[in-house]
């Protein structure tokens, strides 16, 4: 990721940020005391309790933006290893802009293929790279963003707007509890069947949004999606299957019958023990170009 951080400081960054707020380096600092960038984030100003919907606005009526990166071959090499994947409907970032203090994501609707071919590949050139002159993915996508971003400068607008790939949208939970006189997070270690990042330690719940029954209206309930993952990777409820010949409606109407999934709600609404959602923020992986 070094090597990313050097590209990335080479990049003319001279015009003005005003128009975004301004992203914010995180780094891993892992035990031998050396920092990499791994992702920049967009912080609410004020962290908000709950996820409000106008956090991801769907704009149904703009097209994707045109893949720029399209490695066929890659995408085929990983159905190949992982035949049980499938080309689900998701959203895909159209720009990020800041609306009462905090990151608002503009999304449109795209296809899973679509991420796979054109941001994995951004990765796995990051991995393979021994020089900054390697970036040739990296560079076709900032060539492209140089005429566009008009106020805005390049370093952030490659991140702050899905040009030239399928930049898909993912949410990462921080599951936080408190045990005893300490607090606690519950992570989960990725299987060797995953797609992507296999053998890899995740928060949970962690998931990419799907597009089921959003059609017809441009925002997309993300808390519901964070409380069906919650039992899905907690408690073990089936996930939905698209093939299964169920309507999403109704997987949600017996997933809500689900008793721990009534106990959750119950919990939020009151505000019981504590319990509550709290929107941070966007972050953008460095290695996908993915928020």
């Amino acid at each position: 990721v070094t090597l990313f951080e050097t590209w990335y400081n080479t990049i003319d960054d001279t015009r003005s940020s005003e128009s975004c707020l301004l992203p914010t380096p995180l780094y891993q600092t892992p035990f031998q005391s050396i920092s990499k960038v791994l992702s920049v984030f967009y912080p609410c100003k004020t962290p908000l309790l709950s996820f409000p919907n106008t956090s991801l606005v769907l704009n149904s009526n703009i097209p994707p933006h045109s893949l720029l990166i399209n490695d066929s071959k890659y995408l085929h090499n990983l159905i190949h290893n992982n035949p049980s994947i499938y080309n689900g409907k998701i959203y895909s970032l159209l720009s990020i802009e800041s609306l009462d203090s905090h990151p608002v994501l503009h999304v449109t609707h795209n296809f899973y293929f679509n991420m796979i071919s054109s941001c994995e590949p951004l990765k796995h050139e990051l991995q393979q790279s021994t020089s900054i002159h390697e970036f040739t993915l990296r560079n076709s996508v900032l060539k492209n963003s140089s005429d566009r971003c008009d106020g805005i400068n390049r370093k952030e607008w490659i991140l702050s707007h899905g040009i030239g790939r399928c930049a898909a949208v993912g949410v990462s939970t921080l599951l936080v509890y408190k045990d005893r006189d300490s607090y606690r997070v519950v992570l989960s270690k990725r299987t060797n069947r995953t797609a992507t990042d296999p053998n890899t330690v995740h928060v949970i719940p962690s998931f990419m949004v799907e597009s089921f029954d959003e059609m017809n209206s441009n925002q997309v309930d993300v808390e519901s999606q964070i409380l069906r993952e919650f039992c899905e990777e907690i408690f073990g409820v089936e996930e939905y299957d698209v093939n299964c010949g169920r309507q999403y409606e109704e997987y949600v109407d017996d997933l809500n019958g689900f008793c721990e999934m009534k106990r959750v709600q119950r919990m939020m609404e009151t505000k019981e023990g504590g319990v509550f959602l709290r929107y941070l923020g966007v972050a953008v992986d460095v290695r996908t170009f993915r928020p």
